[in-house]
């Protein structure tokens, strides 16, 4: 387990906890030993997360323009 981050959940009553592993299975493992996991009193749900792939896109100058047309768009429409 190289970092983690830890986050109430705004949804419902709960935490996220991301954790950087090499797989779903080493989240796991990195919890079960935890006091509250063994005696049964909270569940954990691993999700594997991959990397945001489309930077390069939000940034592109067909992304700035289609932005600055959104804002003409609102301030003519405001």
């Amino acid at each position: 387990m190289a970092s983690s981050g830890k986050y109430s959940r705004q949804d419902r009553p709960g935490v996220a906890i991301i954790l950087e592993c090499a797989s779903v299975d080493g989240a796991k493992k990195a919890f079960a030993d935890f006091p509250l996991v063994r005696a049964g009193l909270i569940e954990i749900d691993a999700i594997p997360l991959g990397p945001f792939l489309n930077w390069e896109m939000l940034f592109s100058p067909a992304a700035e323009a289609r932005a600055t047309e959104e804002v003409l768009r609102r301030e003519t429409n405001a």
